[in-house]
């Protein structure tokens, strides 16, 4: 059975990196655990809940000082370890796209540092005109170490690549997986996952356009 055609993965996070590429010179943002350690945490995810917009997602996480973690409690109390910001490209907004790494791309790629050979591949999704992707989390209060400090309050480069304001204001967005199982979803616009049509939901949230 190919990569391609075992079991369906369910909503959840699923780690991720955003490619940059502007003709052979291909950049990478995130990916901390698909390959490259000393980049940030990044992941994917779609939501359907009721409460909420449905949506698909990219979260980058910035981790907190420990000792500023207990200021920022979570819902269920516990220190928030990270910042955690969300890009949501709300359904009806966007198409995607999905295929598996070329041997061009893949040689083009900067240097994993993973024993791992599995396949992988690249979602696209592209906004449709006059739309904007909403951010959850930016222009929280936010103490990190002295390079996160920069990124998040003072438009530093998000792994030497692009500001997060920046990242996070684009109308595409490229994504590199490890293995091939978001590739049917992708090739769908996720339609088997989202109600058609989509739900009205209560009109305020704490999303915003950057």
């Amino acid at each position: 059975m190919s990569d391609i055609k075992k079991k369906a993965p369910k909503p959840g996070m699923y780690d991720c990196a955003l490619v940059f590429q502007d003709g052979s010179n291909v950049r990478i943002v995130g990916g901390q655990k698909i390959g490259y350690p000393t980049n940030h945490r990044t992941q994917f995810c779609w939501s359907n809940q009721a409460n909420r917009r449905s949506s698909v997602g990219i979260r980058i996480q910035f981790p907190r000082l420990p000792s500023s973690a207990v200021a920022f409690a979570n819902v269920n109390g516990k220190p928030s370890e990270a910042l955690i910001i969300e890009i949501r490209l709300h359904v009806g907004t966007w198409t995607s796209t999905a295929e598996e790494v070329s041997d061009k791309l893949l040689a083009a790629l900067p240097a994993r540092e993973t024993t791992k050979t599995a396949k992988m591949c690249i979602l696209k999704f592209k906004l449709n005109d006059g739309e904007k992707p909403f951010v959850e989390g930016f222009g929280f209060p936010y103490i990190g170490n002295d390079k996160d400090n920069l990124i998040v309050n003072d438009d530093g480069l998000l792994d030497g690549v692009k500001s997060l304001r920046d990242v996070c204001s684009q109308a595409e967005f490229t994504l590199l997986f490890g293995g091939l199982h978001l590739m049917p979803k992708g090739r769908t616009n996720f339609q088997q996952d989202f109600p058609d049509p989509v739900s009205d939901v209560f009109p305020y949230s704490t999303e915003y356009v950057v």
